[in-house]
């Protein structure tokens, strides 16, 4: 006889859990409050077109749906504490923080020299062999890049872009 159970480990039942449902719902609603809070009466508020308005009241429709699905335990359980803080997903969090970093820093540094270093730092970050010669290419392709788009925007779109704040 065989004794394989198929309970859950000590460790994944007192992990707390929660309906996905439940949570995009709520983040849905806050999308919606911050868009309808900023919309006001048409023709007074900073988005008062009315096309985001609908949408808003579209996007809080669906809100509810999901959670009144969330509170009603349908869908899938996610955990509580995010898996970054679990030791896990630590891909996101360098990404967040480098997304972070580049908002910060695109008004003071510029938007050119802010997206090659952008774009090196996720190649060198993403290389599973990290070396100087990766390191080399990545920063080639980074420039690239940059020096590609801002010939094609300028030369083939003809939009013109402000001077760095330092040039």
């Amino acid at each position: 006889m065989s004794t394989s159970t198929t309970e859950p480990s000590s460790t994944e039942s007192s992990r707390a859990e929660v309906p996905r449902d439940l949570v995009c719902g709520l983040v849905m609603l806050a999308v919606v409050a911050v868009f309808l809070g900023n919309a006001g009466e048409v023709g007074a508020g900073k988005y008062d077109w009315l096309f985001p308005v609908v949408l808003s009241y579209a996007l809080g429709g669906l809100a509810l749906v999901l959670v009144v699905r969330g509170l009603l335990g349908k869908g899938e359980r996610i955990s509580v504490v995010p898996a970054v803080l679990r030791g896990q997903g630590i891909d996101v969090a360098v990404f967040s923080i480098l997304s972070v970093l580049y908002v910060a820093l695109v008004r003071p540094v510029g938007f050119w020299i802010m997206s090659a270093l952008t774009i090196f730092a996720a190649a060198v970050y993403l290389d599973t062999r990290r070396s100087t010669r990766g390191a080399l290419i990545s920063s080639v392709v980074a420039i690239l890049t940059c020096v590609v788009a801002y010939l094609v925007l300028t030369r083939v779109f003809y939009i013109s872009f402000p001077p760095p704040p330092w040039w």
